[in-house]
């Protein structure tokens, strides 16, 4: 399967910047640090989940709407959770589909939005896997 180019593109970026690194808690609650190719890894595998939980989540809201308002109101809370974690992320690859440069604070906080985008995904995730199995 190929990447994007907008996938390529943010996984360029953090590749670019050799002084960044990214602290991630592991599911044990230990932590690695991880730099170059471990960061375009993780960076990649963030993005994929989070268009996909958004995706997941735009696919199951209209029957939720429509038979448990409330499970779709939390689920739409979870999201926005999500969006305003993942923003930095996005902002990057905004700027890479148009064209743009991306310079070494924008490349810092998409590096700072990784781990912050993961959880509030992989929580989303985990009302949408809720939600269809009570559905």
């Amino acid at each position: 399967m190929r990447a994007s180019p907008v996938v390529f593109g943010l996984l360029s970026t953090v590749a670019l910047s050799a002084c960044v690194s990214v602290i991630r808690t592991l599911p044990d609650g230990s932590t690695e640090r991880l730099r170059g190719e471990s960061i375009r890894a993780y960076a990649g595998e963030v993005f994929r989940r989070h268009n996909a939980a958004s995706s997941a989540l735009l696919e199951a809201l209209p029957f939720l709407e429509a038979e448990a308002p409330e499970v779709a109101e939390k689920l739409l809370g979870a999201e926005e959770t999500m969006n305003s974690a993942c923003a930095p992320v996005d902002a990057v690859a905004v700027r890479h589909r148009d064209g743009e440069s991306v310079d070494l604070g924008d490349q810092l906080a998409f590096a700072r939005a990784l781990e912050s985008c993961e959880r509030e995904t992989a929580a989303l995730e985990t009302l949408l896997a809720a939600a269809s199995g009570s559905a």
